[in-house]
């Protein structure tokens, strides 16, 4: 009885620490032009949290999956766009035609990414 109690509390604190690798990672820069992948959208968090993009490029968003409804929404910024809400799948911005700093919000969570697009 102990072991499977160790056995399951090992396993719940892995998934904690799985959990929070992604957040941890979000403080890296990623540029959208030299993504593979495009940025997570997660329960209350983007990873990368901040991206920078190219004047006619997009940004592709990817949806982890879950119960949860998330979007993407321009805060501040030169351009306006929003994604619907969502619990998977993916979503594009419309090519970024507009050079500035943009702040993306989710309309439902605390959750936040700095969008630097710079000029070709």
């Amino acid at each position: 009885m102990r072991v499977t109690r160790w056995v399951a509390a090992t396993v719940a604190v892995g998934a904690l620490v799985a959990g929070a690798v992604p957040a941890l990672a979000a403080d890296r820069p990623a540029t959208a032009s030299k993504q593979n992948t495009p940025v997570t959208v997660g329960s209350d968090f983007y990873n990368p949290s901040s991206v920078t993009a190219r004047v006619g490029e997009k940004v592709r968003f990817k949806w982890s999956g879950g119960l949860e409804l998330h979007d993407v929404n321009v805060e501040r910024g030169p351009q306006r766009f929003h994604s619907p809400l969502k619990t998977s799948g993916t979503w594009s911005t419309p090519k970024l035609k507009k050079p500035g700093s943009y702040v993306l919000h989710c309309s439902l969570h605390d959750m936040s990414l700095k969008l630097t697009v710079k000029r070709r």
